[in-house]
């Protein structure tokens, strides 16, 4: 599932694109409220996967560590283009 995102948190996601977006107050609620239908990477760390869009571009939120984001501790996601620039 495709999860809308409004533009000025994806520009900030955009902006970090290819390595980790620290969550700022917006970013770490928009973050927080996308997980849920993500999808498992299949990875030994348990990544998970969830697909953003705005305005017809489209950007990859890696959940790492799924411990912390379980608790409500996690303070960084990992962004990607393509789940082809993923090195598991």
């Amino acid at each position: 599932m495709i999860v809308e995102c409004p533009a000025d948190i994806f520009r900030q996601l955009e902006d970090g694109c290819g390595g980790y977006v620290d969550l700022s107050e917006e970013v770490g609620t928009f973050v927080y409220s996308a997980l849920g239908n993500g999808t498992w990477l299949g990875d030994s760390d348990m990544s998970w996967c969830e697909e953003i869009e705005c305005e017809d571009k489209k950007l990859f939120l890696i959940y790492e560590d799924h411990e912390a984001w379980g608790l409500g501790h996690a303070c960084k996601i990992r962004v990607v283009k393509s789940l082809d620039d993923l090195v598991i």
